[in-house]
């Protein structure tokens, strides 16, 4: 910028005022994207599990397929199916983001921070099949 040319400044400063306003304008419409997502992921087993935008269970639901579970598997099932969603909500939040708003730092500090969150279950789901009861059997440890 050649400090002896006002109307150059004049210039650049309008033009950088109006990326920050459609820069604005696009995390507005990533607010409010990412404020109507949602994701429901549903277990073997029959328990369905729904999360918002922000990963927070919505909604929880059991099939009768889950009477007669042990709690304990009951409840170690529940916890993997609520991180599915989470993981499966933090894929779709990568994608809004990608595609609202593009590669930008902001952008990839909001993916971190979703990653940082719900990171990839650690090992795989181990399921040996039903029981004598109907109950799934789990491996020692109730994962």
């Amino acid at each position: 910028m050649d400090p002896n040319d006002p109307d150059g400044a004049a210039d650049q400063l309008t033009a950088w005022a109006d990326d920050l306003e459609h820069k604005a304008g696009q995390y507005r419409e990533l607010h409010d994207r990412m404020a109507s997502l949602s994701v429901t992921e549903t277990s073997r087993d029959g328990i369905a599990v729904t999360v918002d935008g922000e990963g927070i269970p919505t909604d929880i639901r059991f099939a009768e397929s889950v009477r007669g579970i042990d709690p304990v598997a009951l409840s170690a099932e529940l916890m993997r199916t609520l991180q599915r969603a989470q993981v499966r909500m933090r894929e779709q939040i990568a994608a809004t983001v990608h595609e609202t708003v593009g590669d930008d730092e902001a952008g990839a500090n909001i993916i971190d921070r979703y990653a940082e969150r719900f990171p990839d279950p650690e090992e795989p789901e181990t399921d040996f099949g039903p029981g004598t009861d109907g109950a799934t059997i789990r491996p020692p440890g109730g994962q």
